[in-house]
């Protein structure tokens, strides 16, 4: 068997060149390699399930309505009649992680130029509650790859870190009124590149959340603070806010359309369709809300590398969506 032989005095091209003629002659190194990126994905997948099917399904899970009432009587009981109150309060400020936005993982086809066509597009985003009520931190992170190219590039990665206040109007006030809840966050957004390939900027937004029986309307306002001199003009093609519309079946299957207007008249339109597993025919026994996801995109900005570009992306894939409310509200 032939033997290749590093030092440790060689420049970087022969060092490139050193590694090259390894991977072609032993090919194993090459396919462990790619094992290995494939076990990371499949464990990012994995934890978007368990976030999806842990403590954020507490809304949706009598097991856990059950423990939580446990705690407070249990709390209440060492606090006394006096403190029942309070004890109740303590258990609500306990930190609790739930999903903020749709997780899935999506395969389809990309008309943009940053990629070849086939793509694989991840989304995670959750949410932790603060000892504060109303008070969360938040990350979401868009993950772009391309499997047309040889080497299947991760072309862009967005992260997406926030904290916010939302106050919840559906269980603060009295009177059945069709607004949910309102929140206030300051968000940043960022590609993590250096150089010219980099992209952020940074907003404050309001948005909302008002529902009538299984329809539901979601607008967001925001105004930048700061952003990258590479992609200073974001808001000719992003706009300054944008509105989502949505409706949710009893079984479960939900659709929504989510669309902005940039100032130069270049926007965007997204339509979801999302079908649980459990509202088919011979799974409606499954413990579980994992969906089948439908994904279709126009327009400018699906990525934040991309942001002036037009693209269409048409995809299917596997996702969860949170619940609208933090208690779900009908």
């Amino acid at each position: 068997m032939p033997v290749v032989i590093v030092t440790a005095d060689r420049g970087a091209a022969s060092r490139g060149a050193d590694g090259r003629e390894i991977m072609r002659r032993f090919p194993f190194i090459t396919t462990i390699a790619r094992l290995r990126e494939r076990r990371a994905l499949l464990n990012i997948v994995l934890g978007c399930w368990v976030l999806a099917e842990g403590p954020a399904r507490a809304s949706e899970s009598a097991a856990m309505d059950a423990a939580a009432r446990g705690a407070r009587a249990a709390a209440s009981s060492q606090a006394g009649p006096s403190g029942s109150a309070e004890a109740e309060d303590w258990v609500e400020l306990l930190p609790q992680i739930s999903m903020l936005r749709d997780n899935y993982l999506l395969l389809g086809y990309d008309t943009s130029e940053l990629n070849d066509g086939t793509v694989v597009r991840l989304q995670i985003s959750f949410k932790i509650r603060a000892f504060v009520r109303g008070l969360y931190v938040a990350f979401t992170q868009r993950l772009f790859q391309d499997l047309s190219s040889k080497s299947n590039p991760i072309y862009d990665v967005n992260y997406e870190p926030e904290v916010f206040y939302r106050y919840d109007v559906s269980q603060a006030v009295a009177a059945k009124t069709y607004l949910r809840w309102v929140q206030i966050a300051f968000s940043h957004l960022s590609n993590g590149r250096e150089g010219d390939a980099s992209r952020s900027w940074s907003i404050l937004y309001v948005e909302a959340l008002a529902r009538r029986g299984a329809a539901y309307l979601q607008p967001r306002l925001w105004v930048p603070v700061t952003k990258s001199e590479l992609n200073d003009d974001i808001e000719h093609f992003w706009g300054y806010g944008q509105l989502r519309l949505g409706y949710r079946f009893a079984n479960g299957i939900e659709s929504s359309l989510v669309g902005r207007l940039g100032t130069k008249l270049k926007g965007s339109l997204r339509a979801d369709l999302n079908l649980p597993l459990r509202a088919l025919p011979l799974l409606h026994r499954l413990p579980t809300s994992i969906s089948i996801w439908l994904q279709l995109w126009h327009g400018f900005g699906d990525s934040l590398r991309g942001y002036s570009e037009k693209s269409t992306f048409i995809s299917g894939g596997l996702g969860f969506r949170p619940a609208l409310c933090q208690r779900e509200c009908s």
